[in-house]
């Protein structure tokens, strides 16, 4: 289950704030959008620029596979 999902009351600031954490300890990730009204399900990086490689996004696969190959392809 993903942050958001399991903080529904959380603020937007919120959101940033909990995002800009992660990409502190981890540098880039990557956020999967799965909600019933986005169809197919999509999932892309953030964080790549700063590596100096373009951002990546995968569209039609569940988040955890989307994750497996956008993480393959940043590597």
């Amino acid at each position: 289950m993903c942050w958001v999902c399991e903080h529904p009351e959380s603020t937007r600031q919120e959101r940033l704030e909990y995002l800009r954490g992660v990409l502190d300890q981890h540098s880039w990730v990557v956020i999967g959008v799965q909600e019933e009204r986005y169809r197919p399900p999509y999932s892309y990086t953030l964080g790549l620029t700063d590596r100096e490689l373009p951002e990546l996004v995968i569209t039609g696969l569940p988040h955890k596979r989307a994750a497996d190959v956008l993480t393959w392809a940043a590597w």
